[in-house]
């Protein structure tokens, strides 16, 4: 998995010459600059190359090799004038000002920025409005001011990329910078649970790129371990939520989408349960499925049932009736019914309620939520039954209770029976929580017209994946970002 980012830098000047008696404005002059090799030295080690505007009296060819102005007169350090950090440009507009006692019989021909008095990042020539060759004499009644602008462009993200803001705001002037962070994620459920890892970090100043590399291991995908305390469920054959990675965060760069087309056969082995009802619970949340055998044979007469994001206040689902929501649950009814819910505070054990749903297919069905800001605990009771006079019996229960923590949680759960109930409490750990995220999934479930599936029976599902990566126990998931500097106009 590889991603790229490619900010651009540009830098000009504005020269201003300013009557010391008079004040009246003499000479205007501007410089359009190159940006030298030594420039993307300073970069890919994330270092300092703004603080000076080296100013000369020479002439020559440009190149980007150079380090130096043509013939050096001097330089000052500069002082921010404008600041402007957004998104896909920003502006950094420092200066300087040689006074009338200052420089004086030097006839100014070019400028450049850097970090320290002599070697230059950028070079530039003096020109007026109309691009030809300017010189600027310094004289003891002119007052000269340089000021050198720095643009920083992004580019727009079409595929749904997020930037983040260290890197813009180093590059714009700031003094941190992006740490040597990989983190895997996914842009498919709500709560974007990311596995983050420290990366070696390898310069090229010539390529003009810092690299980072990674590699993620087994299940450390995302925290869905077998054994760890995000994913709870009771799913067949104890069957883990696919969540594929289309995401790879560099900390403070940004959320960065992946390029990926492959496709790959999925293993499934049919449950006891399953075989009763002659369906197959899949695990991911697509039916982009291209090829189905069972037991090696080729099937053509499987369909799905409907999946995606679930407000129980819908009908989209023909197959789902909601049976109870007690209006005495206020918090559960606006959870459910928008999906997600911030709050305020919630500063105290509550019980946000039940549901009580009804389904010919079963279940098939994830909880996602995430909190932030505080450590309250988010868990669920589940009770099921086949028919409406029969009495609850408790499925699974305290699902989602763990260490008090502010991160992502999975519960997942595989039901024949028709008829699910949910409790859902929170419970304040201390302090109190003051935001919560919440999303619940209907994944589809496969059915069949003459095929009869036997407990045992190997199913193998072939999936084409564009743009996201599935990530297993029985292979490993090499990441690497690279950050291209390149120059502007």
């Amino acid at each position: 998995m590889k991603v790229n980012v490619k900010p651009k830098i540009h830098n000009r000047f504005d020269i201003i010459v300013t009557n010391a008696v008079t004040g009246e404005i003499e000479l205007k002059g501007q410089a359009e600059n190159i940006v030298l090799d030594r420039m993307y030295t300073r970069l890919v080690i994330f270092g300092s190359y703004f603080d000076q505007i080296v100013f000369g009296k020479g002439n020559g060819t440009m190149d980007p090799t150079r380090t130096t102005l043509f013939n050096r007169v001097g330089n000052k350090a500069c002082s921010t004038v404008e600041l402007i950090r957004a998104f896909p440009v920003s502006k950094w507009t420092k200066s300087i000002r040689l006074e009338a006692t200052e420089f004086n019989g030097n006839i100014l021909t070019e400028v450049g920025i850097s970090e320290t008095s002599t070697n230059i990042n950028t070079h530039a020539m003096i020109t007026d409005a109309e691009g030809n060759q300017l010189t600027i004499e310094k004289t003891s009644v002119r007052i000269i001011d340089i000021y050198a602008t720095v643009f920083v462009e992004f580019d727009d993200f079409t595929d749904g990329g997020e930037w983040q803001t260290t890197l813009r705001d180093y590059l714009a002037g700031a003094g941190s910078t992006p740490p040597n962070t990989l983190a895997i994620s996914t842009s498919k459920y709500r709560c974007q649970p990311n596995v983050g890892m420290s990366a070696t970090a390898t310069i090229n100043a010539v390529e003009r790129t810092r690299k980072l590399n990674c590699q993620f291991s087994n299940y450390a995908v995302l925290g869905i371990e077998a054994s760890g305390n995000r994913y709870f469920g009771k799913t067949f054959k104890d069957r883990k939520l696919d969540i594929p990675v289309d995401r790879l965060i560099w900390n403070g760069v940004g959320s960065l989408p992946v390029t990926y087309d492959v496709e790959m056969y999925y293993e499934y082995v049919v449950s006891a349960e399953e075989a009763a009802a002659n369906k197959l619970f899949l695990n991911f949340k697509t039916t982009n499925v291209e090829e189905v055998k069972v037991n090696g044979n080729i099937i053509n007469d499987y369909h799905f049932t409907e999946f995606g994001d679930f407000n129980f206040s819908s009908e989209d689902f023909s197959f789902l009736d909601v049976l109870v929501i007690p209006t005495s649950y206020a918090k559960w009814s606006e959870v459910i019914n928008n999906h997600y819910f911030h709050t305020g505070t919630i500063s105290s054990t509550r019980q946000c309620g039940m549901v009580e749903l009804y389904s010919e297919e079963g279940f098939n069905f994830v909880i996602s939520f995430k909190t932030r800001q505080g450590y309250a605990r988010s868990y669920y009771d589940f009770a099921t039954k086949d028919n409406f006079e029969d009495s609850w019996i408790n499925y699974a229960t305290g699902l989602g209770y763990s260490s008090n923590e502010t991160t992502y949680r999975y519960i997942h759960i595989n039901t024949t029976q028709k008829y699910l109930r949910i409790n859902c409490y929170i419970t304040e750990g201390y302090g109190s929580m003051e935001f919560f995220d919440w999303q619940c999934y209907l994944l589809p479930i496969m059915k069949f017209n003459t095929t009869v599936l036997q407990d045992g029976d190997i199913v193998l599902i072939k999936r084409h994946h564009i743009n996201e990566i599935p990530k297993g126990t029985n292979y490993l998931l090499n990441a690497e970002a690279v950050l291209v500097f390149g120059e502007g106009v």
